[in-house]
């Protein structure tokens, strides 16, 4: 069982008020002080987008951190986009960490999500799997966070 878990995710408005976010969990449940958001500032003209919003995360996140500060687990909402970016950046860090990317199924519906790692074939669990809905309130946490410090974000800017 993982002592600590960190989730991340992006939001932004058509690349505007872009932000990465990180929320932290461990056996207790989550952990509040491991939240963290990345502001995002970079030219529209180079065609960025989710998959180059989450390496630029990732690289921010991990360049600094100390190895003995890494989390057990890393899950990505998103999928083989955001699993290439996470590959790409921790070769280029040399990081081992377990890491699964979580990406919602054809419909998008919650319980049909596929879940990608490095090196191994996609996979779901069964819909009412306990773990599935564990890995579910873990996505939904950084997504809500991620939402919300992009309002914030977003909100400042039209009050500038």
């Amino acid at each position: 069982m993982p002592q600590k878990i960190e989730v991340y995710d992006n939001s932004h408005t058509q690349g505007t008020n872009a932000v990465g976010a990180l929320i932290a969990a461990g056996v207790d449940g989550f952990i509040k002080s491991g939240y963290r958001k990345f502001n995002l500032n970079f030219d529209l003209t180079k065609n960025r987008d989710d998959t180059a919003m989450m390496r630029e995360v990732l690289f921010r996140r991990f360049s600094k951190l100390e190895k003995d500060k890494y989390p057990d687990l890393i899950i990505l909402d998103g999928g083989k986009g955001q699993l290439s970016a996470a590959k790409e950046i921790f070769t280029e860090l040399k990081i081992s960490i377990p890491l699964v990317c979580m990406s919602k199924g054809e419909d998008r519906n919650a319980g049909e999500e596929w879940f990608h790692q490095f090196d191994k074939e996609p996979f779901t669990l069964q819909k009412n799997h306990p773990v599935m809905y564990y890995l579910q309130r873990l996505r939904n946490e950084a997504h809500r966070f991620a939402i919300r410090t992009h309002r914030k974000k977003r909100a400042k800017d039209l009050s500038s």
